[in-house]
């Protein structure tokens, strides 16, 4: 799966280099933009990397397994799926990392859905939707402090003003994951799971502290990375003690994933590694070139002022959301598409009369919610690799549909739009 978006990027990668070099840009000028953006986007891969190694650990170490095990005996079959999406939401949004947040609770809820016999991309859209609640309004995210970085207002005021515009959004997620657990309930609570599970670990409550780690610095402003690193030898560690693992075995899993040779246990519990972000790495190596040709052509002028035109007569919202599609489809990640976005409606914006309190919103509604339409992006493929889903789970993910159609519907009543103002 990852292989073939690679691939598909590196197409793409050509065509920008050949539309370069048609307009006249040099090769010595390419080659230095295009390290450029390969050196900006190596800092996430650190972050991804690090992350591939925590998931294994919490395979090896029985952190996944103990929640697992627990996690089968409390939640009520009847509500699983809504519960999934409440809980994701919960700690997505105190800890405000979508990636930790689908690499840590994500793994354990997917384990325990398998086990149950729940849909898989059911309650991966349940539990994505929990996600991408917290990833676009948490005030520890990064998504909410580049959107007030980019277009200069207040963190807590632009959360504030999210956190409303969620209302309706989160109702509907609430109601048709509640229509879900009713009418596809976990289907038998796995014994023979459970049993197997009690035989392959020793389950222990300090098997919970390398997920407390991750749950608990980033609340006291620690980065994710070193709050994952710290919470992946926390597990190594409890590897080594509890589970009487070798250090030549944890080496060997925490570079090519966990795995387990029993059948009851091996799909649910293994995978992770540094190995399983090599393909991700790959898309955001490839994709973080792209804005940087862009720039360099000059076509971005260009945009801006066919995009200042359209806003002159028609919904601002709408034709953000619009332009977001292509930008994420074509950036791959978020965060890019985000500054791409900023940079090109900022002006026209400012000219049309809009707040910069309204531009910071219609970005959180329109791309960092619908950064998952494209499947090759990071903010879904990442989530997919981790919780072991293809792209179908997108159609299952809620709130990143009713988000943007909800504010188009409603932004009037927040942001009356004065259409023609110059």
């Amino acid at each position: 799966r990852g292989c073939t978006l690679a691939y598909g990027l590196l197409a793409g990668f050509a065509g920008f280099l050949a539309m370069a070099l048609h307009r006249g840009c040099t090769v010595k000028a390419l080659a230095r933009v295009c390290l450029e953006g390969v050196r900006e986007s190596l800092l996430v891969v650190r972050i991804l990397c690090i992350i591939g190694v925590l998931t294994a650990m919490w395979r090896m170490n029985g952190t996944i397994a103990f929640c697992t095990y627990y996690g089968v005996l409390a939640i009520p079959p009847q509500w699983f799926v809504v519960c999934a999406f409440a809980l994701s939401a919960i700690v997505s949004y105190a800890i405000g990392t979508s990636l930790g947040v689908a690499g840590t609770i994500g793994i354990i809820l997917m384990g325990i859905a398998r086990s149950g016999g729940v849909n898989e991309y059911m309650a991966a859209g349940a539990i994505l939707s929990g996600v991408y609640f917290g990833d676009r309004c948490s005030p520890m995210g990064s998504a909410a402090n580049l959107v007030a970085s980019l277009t200069q207002t207040e963190l807590y005021g632009n959360v504030r003003r999210m956190l409303q515009t969620s209302i309706l959004p989160v109702a509907i997620c609430l109601v048709v994951y509640g229509v879900c657990s009713a009418f596809f309930p976990m289907q038998f609570r796995g014994t023979a799971l459970l049993d197997a599970i009690a035989q392959e670990f020793s389950m222990t409550p300090w098997l919970l502290v390398p997920l407390v780690i991750m749950l608990v610095l980033p609340m006291l402003r620690v980065s994710t990375c070193i709050s994952a690193a710290t919470s992946a030898l926390c597990a190594g560690l409890e590897a080594v003690v509890i589970q009487h693992e070798q250090v030549l075995d944890i080496l060997h899993d925490a570079l090519l994933g966990f795995s387990m040779e029993s059948q009851t246990l091996g799909s649910v519990f293994s995978g992770g590694g540094l190995i399983s972000m090599f393909n991700v790495a790959c898309i955001l190596l490839i994709s973080g070139t792209f804005p940087k040709i862009l720039q360099l052509t000059g076509c971005l002028a260009q945009i801006q002022a066919r995009i200042e035109k359209s806003y002159s007569c028609c919904s601002r919202f709408a034709l953000t959301a619009l332009l977001s599609l292509p930008l994420v489809a074509v950036f791959c990640s978020q965060i890019i598409a985000a500054m791409m976005l900023n940079t090109l409606v900022e002006e026209p914006y400012r000219h049309a009369g809009a707040s910069k309190q309204e531009l910071a919103l219609d970005i959180s509604n329109s791309v960092i919610t619908m950064a998952p339409y494209a499947p090759w992006s990071l903010a879904i493929a990442v989530p997919m690799e981790l919780m072991q889903v293809g792209p179908r789970v997108i159609f299952y993910i809620v709130i990143i549909f009713a988000v943007p159609l909800c504010y188009l519907l409603t932004k009037r009543l927040m942001f009356p739009e004065r259409v023609g103002t110059r």
